[in-house]
């Protein structure tokens, strides 16, 4: 996915939420990168063009609780809620479905 498609793509599933709130989005060349607000957490998120890599982090508290990623080495692999450090291989996914993964997660996390 090209930069542009996924700052598109990015923003306009962001703005179907109420969860989430600033954005901070920098793009350089292929590479895209940024964070969201999430309640009391924040997800950071990337996308590399040349190298075919995409990522998304929840983070609370300076450790990554939840995340989806897709890089050559490993395809398309979840790090899940509760088990963050593990990759767990899951078919393709759009921008549109990652928010709303990413949705159910913030939903269900408790008030800081």
């Amino acid at each position: 996915m090209n930069t542009r498609h996924f700052s598109d793509d990015l923003l306009a599933s962001l703005a179907g939420y109420d969860l989430f709130g600033s954005v901070s989005l920098r793009t350089e060349g292929p590479i895209a990168k940024g964070r969201v607000m999430a309640g009391h957490c924040f997800v950071e998120f990337y996308c590399n063009e040349a190298t075919s890599t995409m990522a998304f982090a929840l983070i609370e508290d300076r450790q990554r609780i939840w995340g989806l990623d897709h890089d050559r080495m490993r395809g398309w692999h979840l790090h899940p809620f509760g088990d963050a450090t593990a990759h767990l291989p899951i078919p393709p996914q759009t921008i549109p479905e990652i928010v709303s993964a990413l949705a159910e997660v913030v939903r269900s996390l408790p008030p800081a």
